[in-house]
């Protein structure tokens, strides 16, 4: 069930990512510069940026070790809790969320710190479920940016954390 509305959410942010770029209108010419680049990003250069970033992440990251099989008992898990299990807390509070950072479309790096990323991906991210991360990373991204830049910066956070998952 959780593929279909993924595979559904997916298919909704990449039509979005690929016609919004016709109806945003630059203000000024940084932003405009910004938008001539953004607007070429294609769905399968997202994909890509997903996949490259999951493999990148699973060839770095540490593995926690379980002596004993854990039996998941709670109907409901946070994200937060499911990558720490696979990657310890230490890289999931604050290597992983600089890994997503880097591949965000440069106006969301224009405006929002790397910092201020981190700490929002802790406060926020970490504590919903797998569905609601785009929402969420969009959410927090759309008063600084673009709401297509935010959307394709969305993506790319749950594509990377699904993958990984």
């Amino acid at each position: 069930m959780k593929k279909k509305v993924f595979i559904a959410l997916l298919a909704c942010v990449m039509s979005f990512s690929c016609i919004a770029p016709s109806f945003v209108g630059a203000t000024s010419s940084d932003n405009s510069e910004t938008a001539n680049t953004q607007e070429k990003m294609t769905k399968e250069e997202l994909n890509k940026i997903v996949e490259e970033t999951a493999e990148e992440v699973l060839e770095e990251a540490p593995r926690v070790e379980r002596e004993t099989d854990e039996i998941q008992t709670m109907g409901a898990v946070s994200v937060g809790t499911k990558l720490i299990r696979i990657f310890g807390k230490s890289y999931v509070t604050k290597k992983l969320p600089k890994k997503i950072y880097s591949k965000f479309p440069a106006a969301v790096k224009n405006e929002v710190s790397e910092s201020a990323f981190v700490n929002f991906w802790s406060a926020y991210v970490l504590v919903g479920g797998l569905d609601e991360v785009q929402n969420t990373v969009s959410n927090y991204l759309k008063p600084y940016v673009w709401d297509w830049v935010a959307e394709s910066a969305g993506y790319i956070a749950q594509g990377t954390v699904w993958a990984l998952l």
